[in-house]
């Protein structure tokens, strides 16, 4: 059976947050071209077409803001092989990110000139039935270290002057919320670097969109001596937690605040049901702290027509250059 085309209400009611129609919906109003799905029995491959410098490229719908772009349904390693023949238009340039390594090799497999590479590091963790099962998840290390933070935290401050809050958001509060949230900027390391996501407008619009689509959005702060010390901004959806913000006021380092609120939120939301961790992309020491599994996702380039041989040849070209610089890719341990 070939691929067809469907629409991204076919998609259906999903458990991982990043694939659920809220979400996706979200990712096509933020996408500057046309959403396209196919389906292949009970898998989906929502899909964006766009002009981009003068090329038809085809991309992975909101692959810049799914946790992993691939596809939906099935049992993953069912996805069938996509080629030529699939797609309903002519398209100069295949440009998958964020893509299931695994599956990687499935995506145009007969073209000769394609080309697939590593793009960045997803992590995730299973969090147990309990905050004890989280905490026995941990190493001796990092456990030790979470209680000595804690309790350097209560003498030097004082417990009374710890303090957690948690807003879920809404039309009526987002801006408000938003805009104190974005108060940590000033003295954040994101904030400092141009890297806040609290600082982008784009990021902001997706966001909300998401929670107009029907997500929840909940804000967690922290607060030392009444001062803001850290930030987060999760989903919860299902079984699974999506961190998808986190920040800290680097006045108060010493205490890491960002370890107090991440701890504060996971083990509320194992209270809550969650059993799984979605920790996003890009490595970081915290996420290897915590024992996150790194799974590789891919970036998929595929030329079907003689522009998008020249466009491919100039990305081959920049890879190469590339190559020189010793690659930072870990797995979480």
């Amino acid at each position: 059976m070939d691929w067809s085309l469907a629409e991204l209400e076919d998609i259906g009611p999903r458990d991982f947050p990043t694939d659920h129609l809220s979400w996706l919906k979200a990712c096509e109003q933020a996408s500057p071209g046309r959403c396209l799905v196919l389906r292949h029995g009970d898998v989906f491959l929502p899909l964006c077409l766009r002009k981009r410098l003068g090329l038809t490229v085809l991309e992975g719908l909101g692959q810049d803001f799914r946790s992993i772009a691939g596809p939906i349904g099935g049992n993953g390693s069912t996805m069938a092989a996509i080629d030529r023949p699939d797609l309903p238009m002519t398209v100069d340039l295949v440009d998958f990110r964020r893509f299931p390594k695994e599956l990687a090799s499935l995506v145009f497999p007969s073209s000769k000139s394609r080309l697939e590479r590593f793009d960045i590091m997803h992590f995730g963790k299973a969090l147990g039935n309990t905050e004890h099962d989280f905490m026995m998840s941990l190493s001796k290390s990092v456990r030790d270290e979470l209680r000595y933070t804690m309790n350097k935290a209560t003498k030097k401050i004082g417990s009374s002057n710890i303090r957690y809050e948690t807003i879920s958001i809404d039309a009526d509060n987002w801006c408000d919320t938003w805009n104190m949230a974005e108060e940590i900027t000033k003295y954040s390391w994101q904030g400092k670097s141009g890297l806040s996501v609290l600082q982008d407008k784009d990021k902001e619009r997706f966001l909300k969109n998401v929670m107009m689509n029907g997500m929840p959005i909940i804000f967690h702060f922290c607060y030392l001596e009444d001062n803001m010390a850290a930030v987060s901004i999760n989903i919860k959806h299902a079984d699974t937690l999506v961190m998808h913000v986190h920040e800290y006021n680097g006045k108060y380092a010493k205490f890491r605040p960002g370890y107090l609120l991440n701890h504060k939120v996971i083990m509320s939301a194992i209270s809550d049901g969650a059993s799984w961790l979605d920790f996003g992309v890009g490595d970081t020491p915290h996420k290897r702290m915590l024992r996150c599994e790194g799974k590789e996702l891919w970036r998929v380039l595929v030329p079907l027509t003689w522009k998008g041989r020249l466009a491919a040849g100039y990305q081959k070209l920049r890879w190469r250059a590339g190559q020189a610089v010793p690659s930072k890719r870990t797995c979480g341990k």
